[in-house]
């Protein structure tokens, strides 16, 4: 019976030493896991956030002529415009100019400025 029950005590220790390093060996490639799939959603989400920053600098560099050409436009259409107002004007315009040239992409947003900009020199010149 000593015997059986050394056979059995051995097993016991064998089994839990090959549980042990079955655990262990799990636990190591959950954390490689882990890791790695850290890794890849940090990639992901750095390349989301310079995604985001791009269109937004886009979206603003749209916006810009927008507001520019508004105040433009209500300064040639204003009747009464006194020499600092026409200073103002010929700064505004020059940014419309320049600003054109630099939607290449955009053709037509290129064309609506460059007319609206003509348009606005022509009522400036009336007044």
């Amino acid at each position: 019976m000593d015997d059986l029950s050394k056979q059995i005590a051995e097993k016991v220790v064998d089994t839990k030493y090959f549980t042990a390093v079955i655990g262990f060996l799990g636990v190591i490639i959950g954390a490689a896991i882990s890791i790695l799939g850290n890794i890849i959603l940090h990639k992901l989400s750095a390349k989301k956030e310079r995604q985001h920053e791009i269109l937004k600098k886009e979206l603003a560099r749209l916006y810009w002529p927008e507001e520019i050409v508004g105040e433009m436009a209500e300064l040639a259409g204003s009747y009464q415009l006194d020499d600092h107002l026409r200073n103002e004007f010929k700064k505004r315009v020059q940014k419309p100019i320049i600003a054109a040239g630099t939607f290449r992409k955009h053709p037509r947003l290129k064309q609506t400025i460059r007319d609206l900009n003509q348009y606005a020199m022509m009522l400036f010149f009336q007044n």
